[in-house]
């Protein structure tokens, strides 16, 4: 079922929609990435909790239903395994150490506009001292997050995870949610992934209310589903009976399961 070029479908293209359900509910080799986009309807997250978003839930519910291989997250709302990072967390901007908000209340600290020291490198400072040595200067600590051009930290553990899905997992459709794909890393991932699933006869398809360059995702995205993530995902339940039920099942389990 794949589409020759890259075409722009929307909420009255009852036929093209029909078909990418019917592809997403017999497939059982997915690739989900996504963007802040499928956080919208969530609320801006604090640093500890969110609730999910209907995308949210889909993919989850994927999951639950043995169809989905992975999800690569843009988003950092601690939602899916994220790409860029995480709210959840700190890190030292000098030795890279992750810290939890939770300790020695770091959370009020920052609301009030200070930058926390990381700990350990004040423990560091603190033995030189006792050993006569000079101060060494504590790292600051910021959100754990990847921001533009910066070389994520676990670079090389994701692309053992991208091979892998690649060369072992065989994914048949790529569902790409909320995101611009502005960002280098993610661009090449959804070319090699989309060249993987058409030498399979497989789909690319991109939801999302702006549109991609057709220059240059034309023969890469199949389907620009021209929607908010959330009511797609509504339109997809309410497409099959079978597929309706099975994600009312497993949305509960999906809740039982946030965080």
């Amino acid at each position: 079922m794949k589409a020759q070029r890259l075409r722009h479908i929307g909420p009255m293209n009852t036929h093209e929609l029909q078909l990418i359900s019917d592809a997403v509910k017999d497939s059982s080799n997915i690739i989900a990435i996504t963007g802040a986009g499928i956080s919208l309807s969530a609320g801006i997250p604090s640093a500890k909790n969110c609730k999910p978003a209907p995308t949210h839930l889909f993919i989850r519910n994927l999951c639950f239903r043995g169809q989905l291989i992975r999800t690569y997250a843009q988003n950092i709302d601690g939602k899916e395994d994220e790409l860029h990072g995480s709210l959840r967390f700190l890190r030292c901007m000098y030795c890279n150490i992750r810290t939890s908000w939770d300790v020695h209340n770091l959370e009020s600290a920052t609301l009030l506009g200070e930058q926390p020291v990381c700990l350990k490198c004040e423990r560091v400072s603190r033995d030189r001292m006792a050993r006569n040595k000079r101060r060494s200067n504590p790292g600051a600590l910021r959100l754990d997050i990847t921001l533009y051009d910066e070389v994520h930290l676990q670079v090389n553990e994701i692309t053992d995870l991208k091979i892998h899905d690649l060369t072992r997992e065989n994914p048949e459709i790529l569902l790409i949610f909320g995101t611009r794909l502005l960002i280098k890393g993610v661009k090449n991932m959804v070319k090699e992934f989309a060249q993987s699933i058409h030498g399979r006869g497989g789909l690319v398809v991109f939801v999302n209310l702006t549109a991609p360059n057709a220059r240059v995702w034309g023969g890469i995205i199949d389907f620009w589903v021209k929607w908010d993530c959330d009511s797609w995902v509504k339109d997809l339940k309410n497409r099959n009976m079978e597929w309706s039920s099975s994600l009312t099942e497993g949305a509960e389990a999906a809740r039982n399961n946030t965080p």
